[in-house]
């Protein structure tokens, strides 16, 4: 399962306007409805983490470097009920390495178990060279203003930045030949890691369990999920593997 969830939110140069630091991840999302919609959208991103896995499928999510989406809640839980079974992994490299227009420092992370080969080392030619189409660029990565009020000046981000969120043919490549040869050599080996192994279960059940989901899940809004199902559930259109939290 490879993901890329909206990273503006959780990246140092929004962090004044979204309130994210390592310390408080989930930001101000009471007075913010775009980092409460990315909460929501982490989060949920947890739950299919959670489903995947128990499906024996290998995870792995990029973010860029500066991004504090590690320290989210619901991730920091997802590693801690993994970390008996699974190798939580996390990969840092340059984006440009594999074909980006700028250099774009990058993280990935999850439980691919080949995702260490996908860093690259960075040349001086190709830094000089990314330097050189950047500045000529007539559309740069980030703006510089000035405050009215306090006289300071601040960066923001421009069309560039928003462009260069685009993955890179190269990038899309290497993944897909990796997983293929991955999948070659160890097809059975998340399999076996998962196998008679109960937490990843109980912990989708509130109450159940030591390994208890921070929050209980609220930041990923699933009210109109639960009564959709609850609605299937008693019509006789589905059938819940659990019933907790479910009003049946």
């Amino acid at each position: 399962m490879i993901a890329g969830p909206p990273c503006s939110s959780f990246v140092f140069l929004n962090s004044h306007t979204s309130g994210r630091r390592k310390n408080r991840p989930l930001g101000f999302a009471s007075i913010r409805p775009y980092v409460r919609n990315a909460n929501r959208i982490t989060t949920r991103l947890v739950i299919l983490w959670m489903l995947a896995t128990v499906r024996c499928c290998w995870t792995l999510t990029e973010q860029p470097l500066s991004s504090c989406m590690g320290f989210f809640p619901y991730i920091v839980f997802f590693q801690r009920v993994i970390s008996n079974l699974i190798p939580w992994n996390r990969v840092t490299f340059n984006m440009g390495t594999y074909g980006s227009p700028t250099l774009k420092p990058t993280q990935i992370f999850g439980t691919m178990s080949c995702m260490d080969k996908m860093k690259r080392r960075t040349s001086k030619k190709l830094r000089k060279r990314l330097a050189r189409k950047q500045k000529k660029s007539k559309k740069p990565m980030v703006k510089h203003s000035v405050n009215k009020r306090t006289g300071k000046v601040q960066v923001s981000g421009s069309t560039g930045l928003r462009k260069s969120q685009v993955y890179p043919i190269g990038y899309g490549r290497k993944i897909a030949s990796l997983h293929q040869r991955d999948l070659a050599k160890n097809p059975g080996l998340l399999r076996i890691l998962l196998y008679n192994n109960a937490d990843l279960m109980d912990a989708a059940q509130a109450g159940t369990t030591a390994y208890k989901a921070p929050y209980g899940w609220r930041h990923a809004a699933l009210d109109d999920l639960q009564q959709f199902l609850e609605n299937e559930a008693k019509a006789g259109r589905f059938e819940p593997m659990f019933t907790g939290g479910l009003n049946l």
